[in-house]
C-alpha cells in the first residue's frame, strides 16, 4: 500500500511539476504604439479599444521567453529560441491606432471589429494569415511565400502587391481604385467600382468585381485578369 502511495505521488509530481505543461496567462500594459511588427509562430486577436495592452496565453513556453514590448511607437511580438514541445501563444492586442501590420513566420491574426484608419500598410511573409475587417482611406498590402489574406469593409483605395503562392481575397472590400501587381502562382480577388490598374506575371491571377470604368491590365506568361460578375 505505502508503495502504491509513493508511486501515485511520484506520477503527481511529474504530472504538475513542469509549469511549461499547463497553460497559463499574463497581462502586458504598454506605452502607446502604432505599428505591429510580429514573427515566429503565434495566434494575435487584435481588438479597437481605449487602452494598450496585450493579453497572452501560452503553454509549453516560459513567459521570460515571450517578447512583448513596445520601441519607437511600434510593438514586438515574438518568442526566443528556447522552448519545447507545442508552442502555444495566443496574444489578444489592444490598441488606440493601427497604421502599420508586419508578420513574419507562422502567424495568425483576426479582427472582426473593424480596423479604422487613414493608411492601413500591411507586410506579411512566410505562412502568416490574415482575416480583418477595415474602414480605412488607403490599404497598402505587401505578401511574399504562402501567406493568405482576407479583408472586408471598406477601402477606398488599395495598392496590393504579392508574390509567390500568396492569396488576396477582397471581394467583401468595397473600393473605389486600386493597384494590383501579382507574380508567381499569386491568386487576387478584388472589388473595384471606378480604377484598376493590373500587372500579372507566372501563373498569376487576377478576378476583380464592380465594373471599374477604367482599366489598365498588363499580362505576360499565361497569367490572367478576369472579371467576375
Amino acid at each position: 500500500m505505502k508503495t502504491l502511495c509513493l508511486f501515485g505521488c511520484f506520477f503527481l509530481l511529474i504530472w504538475f511539476g513542469d509549469p511549461l505543461l499547463a497553460q497559463q496567462k499574463a497581462t502586458f500594459s504598454l506605452a502607446n504604439f502604432q505599428a505591429i511588427e510580429a514573427s515566429g509562430a503565434m495566434q494575435i486577436t487584435l481588438v479597437p479599444a481605449n487602452e494598450e495592452k496585450v493579453e497572452i496565453e501560452y503553454e509549453n513556453i516560459a513567459l521570460e521567453q515571450i517578447v512583448c514590448e513596445v520601441r519607437n511607437q511600434t510593438l514586438y511580438l515574438s518568442t526566443k529560441d528556447q522552448h519545447k514541445g507545442r508552442l502555444v501563444l495566443h496574444c489578444r492586442v489592444y490598441f488606440r491606432s493601427l497604421t502599420s501590420l508586419s508578420l513574419r513566420g507562422a502567424i495568425s491574426v483576426e479582427g472582426k471589429q473593424a480596423i479604422k484608419s487613414s493608411q492601413l500598410k500591411l507586410k506579411a511573409a512566410g505562412a502568416s494569415s490574415m482575416r480583418l475587417k477595415l474602414d480605412v482611406d488607403t490599404f497598402v498590402s505587401s505578401t511574399s511565400g504562402a501567406s493568405k489574406i482576407y479583408v472586408s469593409g471598406i477601402a477606398q483605395s488599395q495598392e496590393i502587391s504579392l508574390t509567390g503562392a500568396s492569396v488576396y481575397e477582397a471581394f467583401e472590400l468595397n473600393s473605389s481604385q486600386a493597384d494590383v501587381q501579382a507574380a508567381g502562382t499569386s491568386k487576387v480577388q478584388i472589388w473595384v467600382s471606378q480604377r484598376l490598374k493590373a500587372d500579372v506575371s507566372g501563373t498569376s491571377q487576377v478576378l476583380y468585381r464592380g465594373q471599374p470604368n477604367q482599366t489598365d491590365f498588363q499580362q505576360s506568361g499565361v497569367g490572367s485578369i478576369k472579371s467576375i460578375h
